[in-house]
């Protein structure tokens, strides 16, 4: 027998003790593909299989599961019957065969065969992917009811696990088993304890539940339920935010939006997030002026969100008030003079102003605006890119040629600016 390098032979030995795809199998193939070639391998196997020994079953699946990636599925199949044959008692040798088999769409075939490894003794760890295999085949085959049981099993056999739980769930939820997913996920909520995270991850799945029944006034009042247990600024607040908006927009009712929005805040009061949102639904409906009345009144009880008071000011632009978002932006660039996306803003508002009214103080307050994104005194090329680049869109051929040559100087080699 050819002896191979040690890394390789130390892979070969994993392989041995868990026949199954994956790194160690991946890392023998490699081997030999790329050398000895495949040839090689299998004749390797196949005189290990032919020993006659205890070990030989475990080298027909190994024959199987080369056979398998090179696209020879009879071949594989017929070692993987073998193996099973060879030590019956073994459920890997019948899981390799049930993945086969299910990969090639003979469904009842692979439903016999993961359920003869269920039968033996199968690892905690190696379990539920067994169990995951045969409820989707049996999905696959239209056995809806076969499928439901070996879910619920999964969960039973599993009942502390988040994970296999969760999987469980959302197979249900995906299969329109309502009442047995919203089930495992009331378990999954009350197995997360203290955990705030899970919780609400939990609550967000019992939501979607009610939304595929069409039951949508249950959804959110779910996904509302979850609100106070994450923080305003979480990601996670915002997606539950999202969610309930979703409800309404996929219904196409954004008066009903405006009228939740409008619901909420006349019960819960100073919430900011709230009307900044119903701010933005009262835009589509083209009552402007009520989005700008309720920005306001989220930028007076958070003046410290830099994100409302822009949001405010590029509203109040919208709505032909120019002149008082100015203050707004002004305030913002004295508060951190290095935000330059505020003095790009800023400058496009006093430049909206220069349009509407022809007035040269405006247009000269832009530029200086506009000058703050890359001061005279800054090397840095990107800044200097990106005043040019405004600039240009606006139209302004003498301050654009200026700032390209500088742009030149900086960066002598950048072609594009060349260009």
């Amino acid at each position: 027998e050819e002896s191979l390098p040690p890394v390789v032979e130390r892979y070969e030995q994993m392989a041995v003790q868990s026949p199954h795809k994956g790194t160690a199998f991946d890392k023998v193939y490699q081997h030999f593909f790329e050398g000895d070639g495949l040839e090689k391998l299998d004749e390797r196997w196949k005189a290990k299989s032919e020993a006659g020994d205890a070990v030989a079953p475990v080298y027909l699946c190994l024959r199987g599961l080369l056979a398998e990636r090179q696209g020879r599925m009879d071949a594989a199949r017929g070692f993987y019957q073998k193996a099973t044959q060879g030590n019956p008692k073994d459920f890997r040798y019948w899981s390799a065969l049930g993945d086969l088999e299910a990969g090639e769409g003979k469904l009842t075939d692979a439903i016999a065969a993961f359920e003869k490894a269920l039968a033996l003794d199968v690892p905690p760890l190696e379990r539920p992917v067994v169990l995951r295999q045969l409820a989707r085949s049996q999905q696959r085959n239209l056995d809806a009811d076969a499928a439901l049981k070996t879910w619920q099993r999964m969960a039973a056999e599993f009942p502390d696990d988040p994970f296999v739980l969760e999987e469980v769930a959302d197979a249900l939820l995906e299969a329109e088993h309502f009442t047995e997913a919203k089930a495992t996920y009331e378990k999954l909520r009350s197995l997360a304890g203290a955990d705030p995270f899970r919780r609400v991850a939990a609550t967000m799945r019992l939501a979607q539940v009610e939304e595929r029944q069409g039951k949508y006034a249950e959804a959110t009042k779910i996904y509302e339920s979850a609100l106070p247990q994450a923080s305003e600024s979480s990601w996670i607040h915002r997606e539950l935010r999202t969610r309930i908006e979703e409800i309404y927009r996929r219904q196409d009712d954004i008066p009903g939006l405006v009228s939740y929005y409008e619901r909420w805040l006349e019960s819960h009061g100073k919430d900011v997030e709230a009307a900044v949102r119903l701010g933005n639904a009262l835009v589509e409906l083209n009552r402007k002026k009520d989005s700008v009345a309720w920005l306001q009144k989220a930028a007076g009880w958070a003046p410290d969100r830099r994100d409302v008071q822009v949001e405010l000011a590029k509203r109040l632009d919208e709505t032909e008030q120019s002149e008082a978002a100015l203050p707004i932006l002004t305030r913002l660039t004295q508060a951190d003079p290095e935000e330059v996306s505020t003095w790009e803003l800023l400058g496009e508002i006093q430049w909206h102003l220069h349009e509407k009214t022809k007035d040269a103080a405006h247009k000269a307050a832009a530029l200086e605006s506009w000058q703050k994104i890359a001061p005279a005194q800054t090397k840095d090329f990107l800044r200097v890119v990106r005043l040019t680049e405004l600039l240009r869109s606006h139209g302004l051929k003498d301050e654009t040629l200026v700032q390209y040559q500088r742009a030149v100087s900086l960066a002598p080699d950048a072609n594009d600016v060349r260009e």
